[in-house]
């Protein structure tokens, strides 16, 4: 094995460093390899090629984490929104649904039930029933009247009311003073259903009880004439027209 005294190391560094392309690491790497003899007076010489490790210095950075947004970007705006419409409010129907004015009440009305002039014919009669509007403002009637026979001391007698189809049903409105009337036939003296042959076919009604329509409580009129109805009571009811009079007048 061949040994390198001091000089011949010195030559080997030089041409070390003459050598293009090797780097510096790599010199002092063959001057490092030189190793010490055991126990050698002269101790081997460092190159002056090596180079110290400095270690590495983490800098602080104001990057922000990359999930957060850039500082200098402006938060987005919401998307402007449109105050919700108030729910629809329901305003309630008339009653009698004739552009706000309310039905006839029975307090707004007056009752009158007297005989159709003339109408005597083959044991039949017809009667008007006439409502009045007593009120100082319009109101409506519409339909059929509800109808009870009194006796003289207004003791309820056998009726059986049966609504006519004689005219349609049609809405009135009644100004203050106005009319709506309807027609009542039936048989006064002609036994039917119910009667007691070879006497009066019933008891006379002296007054009937009236309910408007669509109204819970009553108006008391005279029958004029008083009169019987035969058949227990039993008569055809019209439904109400404009005027004094009923349709079969």
């Amino acid at each position: 094995m061949i040994k390198l005294n001091s000089t011949a190391r010195v030559l080997s560094g030089m041409a070390c460093l003459a050598i293009a392309g090797m780097s510096a690491a790599g010199c002092s790497a063959t001057a490092n390899a030189s190793p010490s003899r055991s126990g050698g007076s002269t101790p081997a010489t460092t190159s002056n090629t090596q180079t110290s490790a400095v270690p590495a210095v983490t800098l602080p950075t104001n990057n922000p984490p990359t999930s957060a947004a850039p500082a200098n970007t402006a938060p987005a705006k919401a998307a402007p929104t449109k105050p919700a419409p108030p729910p629809a409010s329901a305003a309630p129907a008339p009653a009698s649904g004739a552009s706000g004015t309310a039905r006839c009440h029975t307090s707004d009305l007056s009752a009158s039930y007297t005989v159709v002039f003339g109408s005597a014919a083959a044991g039949s009669i017809s009667y008007n029933l006439r409502l009045t509007n007593t009120s100082m403002h319009q109101c409506t009637i519409y339909g059929y009247a509800g109808m009870l026979l009194l006796d003289a001391n207004h003791k309820p007698l056998p009726t059986n009311v049966q609504r006519d189809s004689l005219v349609p049903k049609r809405l009135l409105r009644l100004d203050p003073g106005g009319w709506a009337a309807a027609t009542a036939r039936f048989s006064p003296d002609v036994h039917g259903v119910g009667d007691n042959p070879g006497q009066a076919c019933q008891p006379t009604a002296h007054y009937t009880e009236v309910t408007p329509p669509d109204e819970t409580t009553q108006l008391v009129t005279a029958v004029s004439p008083p009169t019987s109805v035969c058949e227990r009571g039993t008569m055809a009811l019209s439904a109400f027209v404009a005027g004094r009079t009923g349709p079969n007048q």
